[in-house]
């Protein structure tokens, strides 16, 4: 019968729903972890600044 034709499609488009909600998920948690390693201090050497990262202000010497 039709309906037990769509059945297998069915399942077929849930599947590939839940692994796209899953990596979309999995993309999303990547991309705050690169947005807070933005947000990190960290030592620069002097030598290698031009600017200033607060507010663009130019500090070479």
């Amino acid at each position: 019968s039709r309906c037990s034709s769509l059945q297998p499609e069915l399942d077929t488009s849930e599947a590939v729903q839940k692994d796209f909600v899953q990596l979309s998920q999995s993309l999303q948690i990547q991309l705050e972890k690169i947005r807070q390693s933005e947000q990190e201090v960290r030592w620069q050497w002097e030598d290698d600044v031009e600017n200033c990262s607060g507010c663009a202000v130019s500090v070479a010497k």
